[in-house]
């Protein structure tokens, strides 16, 4: 078979669906969800106040803050 200029863009196509979907599913985790987080996701869980939690965070050298925004984003993203 003789490629053509329009078969090599077929493939380039596909390559950058196939590119773009896993750079999809490979983003960041929700923050709820990351296990750098998990620890203290935990702590609300079993009825710590958020006063508390961010006091350990700040502990540890993580930035509390970070609890303030949405959840369900990856850490970075403080949007509520």
């Amino acid at each position: 078979k003789v490629s053509t200029p329009q078969d090599d863009n077929e493939e380039d196509s596909v390559v950058s669906k196939d590119a773009k979907s896993s750079s999809d599913s490979d983003g960041p985790p929700p923050l709820n969800k990351d296990p750098m987080y998990a620890k203290y996701f935990k702590m609300l869980k079993v009825g710590m106040p958020m006063g508390a939690v961010q006091n350990a965070m700040q502990r540890d050298g993580v930035d509390p803050t970070i609890m303030d925004g949405d959840h369900n984003l990856p850490a970075g993203n403080k949007n509520e």
